[in-house]
C-alpha cells in the first residue's frame, strides 16, 4: 500500500525558495562587537524549541522531539558545551589496503587470471569504501556525535578529494577518518596534513609534480580554495608554491612519500618571504595570512548560517581564529552563542543538501532506514559522499532545487516511511519523464486500491484559493498505477523495464535494497494518541510542526487536513475517529508524513 506523488510540482520550485526571505526580520540581538566581547547570550534571549531545533539543524542533522526537549531544558550554554564535547567517540572504522596485488603471485598467473585476480581486488576496495559511507551515514542518522559528523562533512566539502579520480577506497577511508578526527580541533594541523595527504596529492596530481616539470594543481587549490580565497596571491605565488611541493608523492600502499630527488631545493619567494621552502613552510606561511583567518572564519560561518557575514562579523570572527591559532572549537562556541546565529531570516532558510535532506528528515521522523539508501539517494540527488563533482566540492544552495530532483526526495523519504517501492522512485522517475506543471496529492484507500467509484484528488478538497493554477490530472511519469506496480513486481518485468531505461545500476541497487527487508519501526498512531491529538486539523498542524523546520502557510495545512478528511471519509469514520478504524490508520498517517516531507518546507533547514 503506498501513495504515489506528485507533491505540488508546478509550485514547488519558486516555493521552496521563498521562505529564505519570507520571515519577519529579528529584533536587534546585539552587534559584532559584543559578540566579540565573549560566548554567551543575553538575559532576555529567547530560548525556545525553534532556537534549539535550528542550533541542532546547523549543529547536526536535526533532531528528534525528545532531543528537542531536553535541549531546551539543558539551556543554551550547556547544550552548546555538550555538542562541543564531541560525544563518545565509537570504535573506529576497521579498513585495510585491499586493492595492491600480490607481485609473487602475480607472477605464476596468467594473462585472464592476473585480469581477474586485479578486478577481484578493486571489487573488495569498493566494498569496503561503500561499507565505510554506510557507516559514516548510519552515524549522522544515530545522532550520537551530530557536530563531529556536520563538521567532518563540512571540511570533505572544503578539503576536496573524489574517489573517481583518487580510485583507491583505502586512501578516500584514510582522509576522511583524518578530517574526522581534527573536525573540532586545529584547521592548521589539517591544513599541514592535508598537503601530504595521499588521496589529496593523487586527486590534485601532485605525483606529477616534478622538479623539471612543476605541476600547479595542488599549490593552486591549496591557496585558492583550501587558505586564502581569490585575490590573495599571485600567479607567481602559484609557482613557487608548486616548486616548494616537488618530490611530495605517495606510496602505492597508500602512505606519503617524501622523494628528495624530486625536490627543487632552489630558493623560493612566496607571499613576500624567500627561502629553500617545502611544504611544511608553505603551510606556516600560509597560517600566517591574515586572509587566510578570513577565508576560513567566513566559509565556516556561511556554511553554518546559510548567508555570508557581515564585514564586521568576519573581521571580529577571523581575529579571534587566528588568536586561537586556528582552533575551532573557540570559533563555534562563540557562533553558537551569538544572538546574530539565531537572527529569524536565516532560520529554516537555507536550502538543504540530500543527505541533510535524508538524514533529518529521518531524524524528525524517529526512522532509521538503511544508511545504503542515504548513501545512494544522496548520490541521485548529486551529493555522492566522497565523490564530489570538483574541487570546488558540492555548489550547494539554489543548485541542489529542481522540480525533478525535489520530487524524488519527497519519494525517497517514501521509501523510508515505507510507502513508496524504491523501484517506483526509478522506473516512470522524474529524472527519465519531466512531470506535468500540474500538482496535486493522490490518496487511495485500503490495500492500496480506493473503494469503487472513488478516487479522491486532493485538489478536490482544497478551496479555490490554495488550488488555483494546479491540475487535478495525475502525471503519467510517476503514476504507474497498481497494475504497473504489479508489473514491478515480477522480476522479469522489473529487470527488463530498467535494461530498457538503461538503469541497470539502479536495479541491483533496487534488489539489495529488497533483500535487507527493511521496516521502518514507527508508530505514529501510539505517538499521536498519547499526545491526545486525533482531530484532522490538529494531526495536520503536529505532524508539520514535528516534521518542518518552519510552519508551512495556512493554505498547505488546510490542504493536508483535506487530505486526512478524504481519507477517513472513505473508511467511514467522524473527525476524531481516525486513530480507531485499525491498522489502516497507521498507513494513512505514514502518506500524510510523506506528503508532509514532500512540500517545499521540508527542504529547509
Amino acid at each position: 500500500m503506498h501513495l504515489n506523488l506528485t507533491i505540488f510540482s508546478g509550485l514547488l520550485l519558486g516555493l521552496a525558495l521563498a521562505p529564505a526571505v519570507a520571515q519577519p526580520p529579528a529584533p536587534a540581538a546585539g552587534s559584532a562587537t559584543a559578540c566579540a566581547a565573549g560566548a554567551s547570550l543575553a538575559a532576555d534571549f529567547v530560548w525556545d524549541k525553534r532556537a534549539v531545533e535550528h542550533l541542532y539543524n546547523r549543529a547536526g542533522f536535526g533532531a528528534t522531539r525528545a532531543e528537542i526537549a531536553r535541549g531546551l531544558e539543558l539551556g543554551p550554554e550547556a547544550l552548546v558545551e555538550e555538542l562541543l564535547s564531541g560525544g563518545a567517540e565509537p570504535d573506529a572504522f576497521f579498513y585495510e589496503l585491499l586493492d595492491r596485488p600480490n607481485r609473487l603471485k602475480m607472477a605464476f598467473l596468467g594473462a585472464d587470471e592476473r585480469r581477474d585476480y586485479i578486478n577481484g581486488l578493486r571489487a573488495k576496495d569498493r566494498r569496503q569504501l561503500t561499507a565505510f559511507v554506510i557507516w559514516w551515514v548510519e552515524r549522522m542518522l544515530a545522532g550520537e556525535t551530530p557536530l563531529r559528523e556536520r563538521m567532518t562533512l563540512f571540511w570533505h566539502g572544503m578539503f576536496t578529494s573524489s574517489m573517481g579520480t583518487v580510485r583507491h577506497g583505502f586512501e578516500m577511508i584514510q582522509q576522511n577518518q583524518f578530517l574526522r578526527r581534527h573536525a573540532l580541533g586545529s584547521y592548521s594541523d589539517m591544513l599541514r596534513g592535508i598537503i601530504r595527504d595521499p588521496a589529496m596529492l593523487a586527486y590534485l596530481d601532485n605525483n606529477e609534480n616534478h622538479k623539471d616539470k612543476p605541476n600547479e594543481n595542488l599549490a593552486r587549490e591549496i591557496m585558492e580554495l583550501f587558505s586564502l580565497g581569490e585575490g590573495n596571491y599571485s600567479e607567481t605565488d602559484v609557482k613557487e608554491v608548486a616548486r616548494a611541493l616537488t618530490g611530495y608523492t605517495k606510496t602505492k600502499e597508500g602512505q606519503f612519500e617524501f622523494k628528495s630527488r624530486d625536490h627543487d631545493m632552489g630558493s623560493k619567494t612566496i607571499l613576500g618571504q624567500s627561502g629553500r621552502f617545502d611544504g611544511t613552510d608553505v603551510a606556516e606561511i600560509l597560517l600566517a595570512q591574515r586572509a587566510c583567518a578570513e577565508w576560513v572564519a567566513g566559509r565556516l560561518i556561511t556554511y553554518l548560517e546559510g548567508v555570508e557575514p557581515s564585514a564586521e562579523r568576519l573581521a571580529s570572527y577571523a581575529t579571534l581564529l587566528a588568536e586561537s591559532e586556528y582552533q575551532v572549537r573557540p570559533l563555534l562556541r562563540r557562533l553558537f552563542l551569538d544572538p546574530e546565529f539565531y537572527r529569524l531570516e536565516i532560520r529554516g532558510a537555507r536550502i538543504q543538501g540530500p543527505v541533510d535532506y535524508l538524514v533529518s528528515s529521518s531524524r524528525r521522523l524517529g526512522i532509521e532506514p538503511p544508511g545504503v539508501l542515504v548513501y545512494q539517494g544522496g548520490g541521485m540527488l548529486g551529493q555522492r559522499l566522497l565523490d564530489p563533482p570538483n574541487v570546488k566540492g558540492w555548489e550547494g544552495g539554489e543548485s541542489w532545487v529542481t522540480t525533478s530532483s525535489l520530487m524524488m526526495r519527497g519519494n525517497l523519504m517514501g521509501v523510508a516511511l515505507g510507502v513508496v517501492p524504491l523501484e517506483e522512485v526509478f522506473v516512470g522517475s522524474p529524472v527519465m519523464d519531466e512531470p506535468d506543471e500540474a500538482a496535486m496529492l493522490a490518496a487511495r484507500g485500503p490495500r492500496g486500491r480506493s473503494p469503487r467509484g472513488a478516487r479522491p484528488d486532493i485538489s478536490e478538497a482544497m478551496d479555490e484559493e490554495s488550488a488555483s493554477g494546479m491540475d487535478g490530472g495525475m502525471d503519467s511519469g510517476m503514476d504507474m498505477g497498481m497494475e504497473g506496480a504489479g508489473e514491478a513486481g515480477s522480476k522479469g518485468n522489473l529487470f527488463e523495464r530498467f535494461k530498457s531505461l538503461g538503469l541497470m545500476r539502479e536495479y541491483f541497487m533496487v534488489k539489495k535494497y529488497q533483500a535487507l527487508e527493511y521496516e521502518p519501526q514507527l508508530n505514529l498512531v501510539s505517538r499521536l494518541r498519547r499526545r491526545g491529538i486525533s482531530r484532522d486539523a490538529d494531526i495536520a498542524r503536529e505532524l508539520a510542526e514535528e516534521l518542518l523546520a518552519i510552519a508551512p502557510p495556512p493554505e498547505t495545512l488546510r490542504a493536508l487536513e483535506s487530505f486526512l478528511r478524504q481519507e477517513r471519509q472513505l473508511w467511514g469514520a467522524a473527525d476524531g475517529a481516525l486513530l480507531s478504524i485499525g491498522s489502516e490508520a497507521e498507513h494513512i498517517l505514514r502518506r500524510l508524513a510523506h506528503l508532509v516531507l514532500s512540500l517545499p518546507e521540508a527542504q529547509l533547514g
